[in-house]
Formats: C-alpha cells, sequence, structure tokens
C-alpha cells in the first residue's frame, strides 16, 4: 500500500437528531429525581421542597440556590455552573433526562425574572421560548407534569436520590403535612469502621440488608451508586491478594466516598455506575489492602497451639481448642476483625489457613447415623460424623487414596489425599506375617507400616465384596482383638465401624441388614460376632465351633424372644373371651405352647451363657501372641 501527501482535515460534529435521543441516555425514571437533585447541588441549593399532587400529576422540584439563565439549560454538553460551584466533572446533559414522553408530558422551569415550559416536541423542533416576568424568584422551581405510567413520585425514591447532600429535604405529598427525608443509611446492619485511605477516598466497611452479600456503593458528589464496578473491582483485587481478602470482601460491604484525585469518575450522563478502567483497578488494590492490614492487626497467630478444633461449637468431644476461642487469644472486644468474621460463614477456618494452618479432616468411625430413604426403591443412608483438625509444625503423610488416610487419621496419625502428587510415587504399604482364614472380615499380621510409619491396623484398600476378602488388618494379637470388639456396645466400636464404613463404601452393607415394615435394620451385632469368631479361628481355632454355636443360640434366641411376646398377647386375647364354644377353644393349647417356649428360652439362654464364660477364659487367659 503507498501514501501520497495529499491530505484533507475531517471536522467532528454532533448531529441536530442528538436532541431527540438525549432523553433515552438515561435508563430509568428515577435518575429523572437523581438530576434534579445534581443541579440543585451544583447551585449552591441548602434547602430543596419536593411536593406532589396525585390529583394533578404534578411534581415540584424547589431549592434556595443561585438559579441560571435559560439558556443555560437547553445547550447539550454545557453545564455552564460558574467557578463557584462545587460541582466535579458536570455533563451538562442532565435536563434532557426530564424529557422522556413516556414518563413526562412538560416540564417548567421558574428561575430570577423567567420561565420557561419544553414537552418532548421541542426536541423535534430544537426550539423553545423563555417569558420574562416580573417577579424575582429565589433559586430554581422546576414543575413536571408526570405521565400515568411515571410511577417514581414516592418518598422512598426521593430518599434514594437525595443520596448524602448536604441540603435539608422536604418531602410534602397533597394534602398530606410535609416531612423531612434524611440520607438512607446503607450500611443499616453494622457501621463497623471507617478508613481514610489516600488517594482513593473514606471508606465506610460494615453489612447492608441485602439480598446480595456482595453489594458495594460508591459516593460522588454525594450521590450514592449500587456500583458493579466497584464490586467487581473489589473481588478482583482481593482475590489477587489472598483466598481470605476475596471471602471477606464477599461477606462485608462498603461505601467509598471518592476522592477526586484518585482518578475515578461516573459514567455519563446518567451517573449510575463509575466508570471501570485503571483507576478503579489501583483504588480497589489499595482499598483491599489497607482494609486486611487494619482486619488482621488485632490477631496474634504466634499464640495459637499448632493443632485447632475446626468447629466453633465441637458436637464430639476433643481434647483441642475450638477456631472460635483460639483465633481471638488477647483480641480486644471491640476490633472490628471479631465482627467481621463472627457474621462470615467459614471466615474462622479461612483465617487459619492464611496463617499457614493445613485442614485434615475425616470421618469420626465410631459416631454414625442410618436411616432408610426411599427414592426408586428402600435404601440404606449412613452419615458419619467428620472430624475437622487445622495444623501447622506438625508431620503430615501424603496418601494416594482416602481408605489409607481414613485409617491413619483415626489412629492419630495425620494424613491427607493428593493423588497427583502420589501419582508417580506409589503409597508403600508393607504387611509382615500376615495370617487370616478364608471368606474372614480381619486379618492378623506381626507388622503394618505405611510408607515406613508404624500403624496398629489398615482398612483394606484391595477389599474386594466378589473375593470375600478381609475388611480390616491389624498387628494386634487375635486375643487383642477379640478383647477390644468384645469391650464395647457394637454400635460404637472401633472394629465394627470400621467394618460398616468399608462395606457401606462398597454397597455391601445390606448383607447385615434386614428390611422391616418401613426400615432397614442394622445388624451390628452379627459383625461384632463375625470378627470375633475371625480372631477364634486364628487364635484358638479348637473355641470357633462354640463361638459359632453360641451365635447361633443367640439368633435363635432373638427370634424366640419376639415369638413368646406374640403367643402371650395371644394368651391375654383368650382370657378376655368370656363364653367360648368348646369347638374353637384352643386358650389351653396356647398357654402350653408359652409355657414351652419360656422354658426353651430359659435353657437356651443358661447354654449361652455357659459358652460366653468360656469364651471369655480364652480372652483372659491366653497369650497375645498369634498362634
Amino acid at each position: 500500500m503507498t501514501t501520497t501527501a495529499n491530505s484533507k482535515t475531517i471536522i467532528m460534529g454532533v448531529s441536530d437528531a442528538i436532541l431527540t435521543k438525549a432523553p433515552r441516555f438515561f435508563g430509568s425514571p428515577k435518575s429523572i429525581l437523581t438530576e434534579l437533585f445534581q443541579n440543585a447541588y451544583r447551585a449552591g441549593a441548602e434547602n430543596i421542597l419536593i411536593t406532589w399532587d396525585p390529583a394533578t400529576r404534578i411534581l415540584e422540584f424547589k431549592d434556595d440556590g443561585r438559579g441560571c439563565d435559560p439558556e443555560d439549560l437547553v445547550v447539550v454538553g454545557d453545564s455552564s455552573w460558574d467557578e463557584s460551584s462545587p460541582a466535579i466533572d458536570p455533563a451538562g446533559i442532565g435536563v434532557f433526562s426530564i424529557l422522556r414522553p413516556e414518563y413526562c408530558e412538560q416540564v417548567t422551569y421558574r428561575s430570577k425574572d423567567w420561565e420557561m415550559t419544553i414537552s418532548p416536541k421541542n426536541l423535534e423542533s430544537a426550539q423553545t421560548e423563555a417569558v420574562y416576568i416580573e417577579e424575582n424568584i429565589v433559586g430554581m422551581t422546576i414543575t413536571i407534569r408526570l405521565t400515568p405510567k411515571a410511577d417514581f413520585a414516592k418518598e422512598h425514591f426521593v430518599q434514594q436520590a437525595r443520596g448524602r447532600y448536604p441540603m435539608n429535604v422536604t418531602w410534602q405529598e397533597i394534602p398530606k403535612e410535609g416531612v423531612t427525608v434524611k440520607s438512607e443509611e446503607i450500611l443499616d446492619v453494622a457501621h463497623w469502621t471507617t478508613l481514610k485511605i489516600e488517594d482513593v477516598g473514606k471508606l465506610e466497611v460494615g453489612k447492608r440488608t441485602s439480598f446480595s452479600s456482595t453489594q458495594h456503593f460508591a459516593v460522588w458528589q454525594h450521590a450514592v451508586i449500587n456500583s458493579s464496578a466497584l464490586r467487581d473491582a473489589l473481588l478482583n483485587a482481593s482475590q489477587k491478594h489472598s483466598s481470605l481478602a476475596n471471602r471477606i470482601f464477599q461477606q462485608i460491604n462498603c461505601v467509598l466516598d471518592i476522592d477526586p484525585a484518585s482518578g475515578i469518575r461516573p459514567k455519563l450522563p446518567d451517573r449510575d455506575d463509575v466508570i471501570e478502567d485503571a483507576h478503579m483497578d489501583a483504588a480497589a488494590e489499595k482499598i483491599v489492602t489497607n482494609v486486611m492490614e487494619y482486619l488482621l492487626k488485632p490477631l496474634h497467630p504466634e499464640l495459637w497451639p499448632d493443632r485447632v478444633n475446626g468447629y466453633s461449637y465441637p458436637r464430639l468431644e476433643s481434647d483441642l481448642e475450638p477456631v472460635s476461642k483460639v483465633l481471638f487469644t488477647d483480641v480486644p472486644e471491640e476490633a472490628v476483625i471479631r465482627k467481621v468474621v463472627g457474621g462470615g460463614w467459614g471466615l474462622q477456618t479461612e483465617v487459619l489457613t492464611h496463617f499457614g494452618y493445613k485442614l485434615i479432616c475425616w470421618d469420626e468411625l465410631t459416631s454414625y447415623s442410618y436411616s432408610t430413604v426411599q427414592d426408586d426403591g428402600m435404601t440404606i443412608e449412613i452419615e458419619w460424623d467428620c472430624l475437622r483438625h487445622y495444623v501447622r509444625n506438625t508431620p503430615v503423610m501424603v496418601l494416594g487414596n482416602e481408605v489409607l488416610a481414613q485409617s491413619l487419621c483415626s489412629q492419630g496419625v495425620y494424613a491427607e489425599v493428593n493423588t497427583q502428587e502420589r501419582k508417580n510415587k506409589p503409597d508403600k504399604v508393607r504387611v509382615t506375617g500376615k495370617v487370616h482364614k478364608p471368606n474372614s472380615m480381619v486379618a492378623f499380621a506381626k507388622k503394618v507400616t505405611v510408607n515406613g510409619t508404624p500403624v496398629k491396623w489398615l482398612l483394606n484398600n484391595d477389599y474386594d465384596f466378589r473375593k470375600k476378602g478381609p475388611l480390616v488388618i491389624t498387628s494386634l494379637s487375635p486375643v487383642e482383638f477379640y478383647k477390644s470388639v468384645k469391650a464395647g456396645d457394637p454400635d460404637s466400636n472401633l472394629w465394627v465401624s470400621m467394618a460398616v464404613w468399608l462395606l457401606y463404601r462398597e454397597g455391601e452393607t445390606y448383607e447385615y441388614a434386614e428390611l422391616g415394615e418401613a426400615e432397614y435394620v442394622l445388624h451390628t451385632s452379627e459383625i461384632a460376632e463375625g470378627l470375633c469368631q475371625d480372631a477364634l479361628a486364628v487364635g484358638a481355632p479348637e473355641l470357633l465351633g462354640t463361638a459359632q454355636t453360641k451365635g447361633a443360640y443367640e439368633n435363635a434366641l432373638r427370634n424366640l424372644h419376639q415369638a413368646a411376646r406374640f403367643i402371650n398377647e395371644a394368651k391375654n386375647i383368650f382370657g378376655r373371651i368370656e363364653q367360648l364354644e368348646e369347638q374353637y377353644d384352643v386358650s389351653a393349647n396356647v398357654q402350653r405352647l408359652a409355657k414351652s417356649i419360656n422354658s426353651l428360652t430359659n435353657k437356651m439362654g443358661k447354654t449361652v451363657k455357659g459358652m460366653s464364660e468360656k469364651l471369655d477364659t480364652f480372652a483372659n487367659n491366653s497369650p497375645d501372641l498369634i498362634s
């Protein structure tokens, strides 16, 4: 491509059609009220009276400012405010916000010695007339005849539009008496603090009643703006700063009274937000830095223990201090960080993470509950209580799977799962001298280590319900294991709970559950009995038959007790019949049957007791060695 030295100057211009389009620059009817307040402020007004007559649909806005000449109102882009005006960066287009034909039929301006009426039709001809009058009007009176569609002539809309202008504002809806309209309290739930940030402005921090927790407000020349630009800039800056900062700025509300030196400016013409640019981004970074330094300064992480309970109000007993107590060690009651953290879900533990703590969480095996859920069919739902420990300066083993991590954490060895880190470095599980019988739930070993660390037991990560391999591998002797299973209630026994945890993970809990009329019953006692029999099979095989017989008798006894209850109910029913025909009288048979069941129950109970004593002798006298 070639160029020549020939050129010409192009003159920029504005089409005459801009006048008819100017009212559409303003997005909402509420901007009419906003512009009226801004013009009064720029005129130096101290008092404003707003009257609304619903009968005539006349809205009148009267201020005591300096007023202006008619020419000053009708030139697009020329604000005509002199140097004494407090306005910064006026746009000179606000008068056209009123002339939306769907909201305004006509507007009349009166100031000094003139008045002028404009309607949307005047925009097409680009002409209007000013009439000089004999009065000397103080300030400016603006009279607007609204269309039936205009619904913004209400006190709460006036309050929103008045912002924080340093003026006395009175609202009167005829025929009611006038009321003073005060500035809306933006942080109406709590105003915690105000920070002065150099070359940015004054920042108020607190909480506001809102459906959105991330609302932030900008104040430009006393006009309040619910600013999505400020919100986005703060969230972006907080994300760059830290995860904690990002969470905090999602929980708090801020009001920034903008210092013009910041370079932040509102969007023109309707000023419904501030401009998203480098000035806004730089200010947001300063805000986040200042707020985080202010909030975190009262904290004393050097006094915190290296292990903290992640729950503020732990349901399970623990020897660790709860996070709610740890965080505020030696922190004054009036410190804002207390209020911020107290009002934001999850912020307490996020503070711990910010100061180098790592979260280790696992299921508390002995604390769970199960229920029956009916969806496409009856299913068992089991929920374990979760333990959450935050640790620093504490060894944490990195593992490649959840089953190993659950096993180690449950016996006091902190572990976390990171499959990516362990991808090329598989976990080293060493089991020495493993002994178990076919189809048993537990295997015994001389020694068990995970990545070189000795442990007392492991859930079997290679468990396959189809092969019926062991659920648990332990370095305890059969006798120790037998005693441990027998020591507690099956519903809260560690070994039973481990079996339930892994069976549920594999979808095999139904083997030990029975579906009643409305829900499943999980027979943990059967699991406990099976574990004890597995211990006997290795440690005392000569007693295995006794244990199996005892288990069968105990199951039979449960059924007999249930049968006895039904037979006794039948006996009572027959006993209430006064005269029963002989051919239908079976009460004697029922009584004999009830007596027989009771006799059999007592006999079997004594037998079970004798077998239990025999097995207890094994547990008390046997050496703690694998046979």
